[in-house]
């Protein structure tokens, strides 16, 4: 089967052959259903992966374990895949070929958004809380998503550097094609298992625990497994590896002489974080993963860090990696599309450790810049139009970055550090294991700062947009700040 294809933006056509002897497509649109949100949360995912570079390909079997957390039983599966990739087969557990109807499809709420968008018809429906398997094989080249102004996502197969990762939805997952939709979707922590096979040069990288490295011929396979992963991202390059102390670094072959500086900066910075909010659970193995700039650095306890090049260059640069270090304090976010203040807490806390480490003193600066941002033009109008609350809900959670280290910053002045050290290790260590919200959050630092007056300050950061004119209209972050002494 042939399908032919025209990139939007640019008019160039692309045809991809496949053998798709089980799937039929149709037309994006054609016999649509509702783009409801799926009911199914994943609770393991198996990859069984090969790059090719030269054709270049991205040739294997994906196996998503799903449950359906619905109220209803449930006959179809859908899921997306990398707009240039094709689907030739999907089975049960049981080995059972699946019957999927497939299109190429533009996501609803971003016209730029294009996908494959299957729905795979289940053997039998599958009842509220039963769990079932499928096993997709997939392949096709790795494309980004710049268009869609997710300027990160720019993913390939390329020997230099191939990310695989559900941004580029370089593997299945479960959605439709709507943001509205799948941001509306339960997620949890998940099972992860895979075996990615590349030329025997290169070197995988990921979260997890490296199980095997095995070779054949001119191959070599590597096996990582993980649990309780809430993303995947598998780094592919020529890499220089180091490691001592329960940080694993992998660097990029032009930045190996700098891979110890990092180890030696992630090791004080877990060591700082664990003195301000106390130990996790368990001790994180931490994986480091250079990638090149612009591609996005994201952070887990148990997926890894992939951490942008500047960072391994220019000292300067290391507040990204304490940005992703902290994260490993935060506990899962329970709140419902949730507003991602943790990370401006994450972005408050880079510029903390880098002047308590490091010596930065760059804070007032970098404030003075985000204040600049956010009472900007445009930017401006949407903020005072929407609470911080409902950035989740409203699907502008860029701005949480700022507008958070803008408010954890005035809470560090209002409260004093101490104090708020303390309420956020009281959160920390009471939600770590079952999770927290943004009330938690606010009940916390109440609890450490009775005497304060900080009802009124959450009530106009996170509840109403009433903090806008006061940080927008004084002539310094100081004098801003005196709203709400």
């Amino acid at each position: 089967m042939t399908l032919v294809k025209t990139v939007a933006r640019t008019g160039r056509v692309i045809v991809l052959i496949a053998a798709v002897a089980p799937v039929s497509l149709t037309p994006a649109g054609a016999d649509a259903p509702a783009l409801r949100t799926p009911p199914f949360v994943q609770t393991a995912l198996s990859l069984a992966l090969t790059v090719d570079y030269e054709r270049p390909s991205l040739v294997g079997t994906t196996e998503l374990t799903l449950r359906n957390a619905g109220d209803r039983a449930e006959t179809e599966v859908p899921i997306l895949l990398n707009r240039l990739m094709t689907i030739s087969a999907v089975t049960d557990q049981d080995g059972h070929a699946l019957a999927v109807r497939t299109s190429v499809s533009t996501f609803d709420d971003d016209p730029f958004l294009q996908v494959v968008a299957a729905r795979v018809t289940l053997a039998a429906p599958l009842a509220p809380g039963s769990v079932a398997m499928l096993r997709v094989r997939h392949e096709g080249p790795l494309v980004g998503y710049t268009e869609t102004g997710s300027l990160y996502i720019k993913d390939t197969i390329d020997p230099a550097f191939t990310i695989l990762r559900t941004d580029a939805l370089a593997f299945p997952e479960v959605g439709v094609p709507s943001r509205r939709a799948n941001r509306a979707m339960t997620r949890a922590d998940f099972r992860f298992d895979a075996h990615i096979t590349v030329p025997s040069s290169q070197v995988v990288a990921t979260g997890g625990t490296l199980v095997e490295r095995s070779s054949a011929g001119a191959l070599a396979t590597f096996h990582f497994a993980g649990d309780r992963v809430p993303f995947v991202n598998i780094a592919i390059a020529p890499y220089k590896q180091v490691e001592g102390g329960g940080v694993r670094v992998y660097a990029q072959p032009d930045d190996g002489a700098r891979a110890g500086a990092v180890l030696d900066a992630s090791r004080r910075a877990l060591a700082r974080l664990e003195t301000m909010y106390g130990p996790l659970p368990s001790r994180p193995q931490v994986t480091v993963i250079e990638i090149p700039e612009g591609f996005g650095s994201q952070a887990s306890a148990t997926a890894g860090i992939i951490l942008d090049a500047r960072a391994f260059r220019d000292q300067a640069e290391l507040p990204q990696l304490y940005h992703e270090l902290s994260h490993f304090w935060n506990p899962r976010d329970l709140d419902a599309l949730s507003p991602r203040w943790n990370e401006g807490l994450a972005t408050y806390l880079q510029y903390r450790l880098a002047r308590e480490l490091d010596g930065f003193g760059g804070t007032a600066a970098a404030v003075e810049r985000a204040r600049s941002r956010v009472c900007a033009g445009d930017t401006r109008t949407r903020l005072e139009r929407t609470p911080f609350s409902r950035f989740g809900t409203e699907g502008v959670t860029d701005y949480s970055y700022r507008v958070g280290f803008l408010m954890f910053t005035a809470l560090e002045t209002l409260t004093g550090t101490d104090a708020l050290d303390a309420a956020l290790r009281d959160y920390v260590q009471s939600r770590i294991s079952k999770g927290g919200t943004t009330a938690d959050l606010m009940a916390a630092v109440t609890r450490a700062v009775p005497t304060k007056p900080l009802q009124r300050f959450f009530r106009d950061w996170m509840e109403t947009t009433a903090w806008v004119g006061p940080v927008c209209s004084a002539a310094s972050w100081t004098d801003a700040l005196a709203h709400w002494k």
